[in-house]
């Protein structure tokens, strides 16, 4: 079997989630025996491959682009959505005015293509680029033989908001456990960290203002387009909170075998990848209820509220009183989420949309 997977245009100079998924899940399918090319540009040939795989649905230019193509040569096509509504998040967390009147009044693929006027022609050509302009995304997405959300209430989600009809096979998000496990003899400190960007999405504005009941460390590079709202936090946080700055990816594992708790209050999850690498390295969780996580960590998390501070510090304190044991969250991760299982769900995806199954 061989695959084509593609991708927004950029996913190699701005590395996302969406990047760290295509690249593990092309890794171990390939251990599985299926041939996989990544090409982030327009493709002129799609002849020799069985399939085309697309990450990131609310990338909708190349999305369609990868779309058209496929079924112009008569290629079935699966999605990896990476899909949340982000309503709540648009009306209350967002800091931008302009952001917020945009997903007030027109619907989330309209606005990506007002942020394609801005982006202009960057593949294809004019006449392509026009063309996609005037097109329907809903419309273009009927054509896909199945959706591989990440859980599923994404896949009803996307069911309920985008595709009445939408065929789904649930593929998760994972870790890959020669990296991200239990370090032996490793000293744990009684203390919390959150490894996150920092922008108004991970809501790190509310934990700040969250009366923790424990010392927190925050790793993560500052969001370039929020760098006042970095200033305004490193003014008014309390002692027991410390920016440590981007973090080097190689230490990771180190770092979060060294804490005792992970936090993630985001106004969405699907869930956080640095949510499952903490637990894969035994921190106990607390996370966000808006999205997925629940349904990934079911008791084995303790879950707030991003909007209400108070439930943040409830929620650790949750924890603090019932903590659950490294081994036996780590083990728990490890058990259901790693990328050779994304890679076997993927698998079994394939085969059913080419009839193999």
């Amino acid at each position: 079997m061989k695959v084509l997977f593609k991708n927004r245009f950029d996913a190699f100079t701005s590395f996302g989630g969406d990047t760290v998924q295509m690249l593990n899940t092309k890794r171990e399918l390939e251990s599985l025996g299926v041939t996989v090319d990544i090409d982030l540009g327009v493709t002129k040939d799609l002849r020799e491959y069985d399939l085309v795989h697309f990450f990131n649905l609310m990338r909708t230019y190349e999305g369609t682009l990868a779309i058209w193509q496929a079924k112009d040569a008569n290629i079935p096509v699966v999605y990896s959505s990476i899909y949340w509504d982000f309503t709540e998040f648009n009306n209350v967390g967002r800091q931008s005015k302009l952001h917020g009147f945009l997903h007030n009044n027109f619907s989330e693929f309209t606005v990506e293509k007002f942020k394609e006027c801005v982006r202009g022609v960057r593949d294809g050509n004019l006449s392509t680029y026009l063309r996609y302009m005037g097109s329907n995304f809903y419309k273009t997405l009927e054509s896909v033989d199945l959706f591989l959300p990440n859980s599923k209430s994404e896949g009803e989600l996307i069911r309920s908001r985008v595709l009445e009809n939408a065929p789904y096979h649930v593929v998760h998000n994972a870790v890959d456990e020669s990296i991200f496990n239990m370090r032996k003899l490793q000293q744990r400190e009684k203390k919390a960290l959150t490894v996150a960007r920092i922008d108004p999405r991970k809501n790190i504005s509310a934990l700040v203002d969250s009366h923790l009941p424990i010392e927190l460390d925050i790793y993560g590079a500052k969001a370039p387009n929020h760098a006042l709202y970095f200033d305004q936090l490193n003014e008014r946080k309390p002692k027991n909170i410390r920016f440590m700055g981007a973090i080097d990816n190689a230490k990771l594992t180190e770092i979060y075998n060294s804490y005792f708790l992970h936090i993630l209050p985001s106004w969405l999850e699907t869930p956080g990848l640095s949510q499952l690498e903490a637990a894969a390295c035994g921190c106990n969780i607390v996370s966000t209820i808006k999205g997925s996580a629940k349904e990934y960590f079911g008791e084995m998390a303790s879950y707030c509220e991003p909007g209400k501070p108070q439930s943040i510090s409830d929620a650790v304190l949750k924890v603090l009183e019932e903590p659950i044991e490294p081994r036996e969250i780590s083990e728990y991760v490890l058990d259901n989420y790693t990328w050779k299982r994304t890679a076997a769900q993927t698998l079994a995806a394939y085969n059913t949309v080419l009839g193999l199954s």
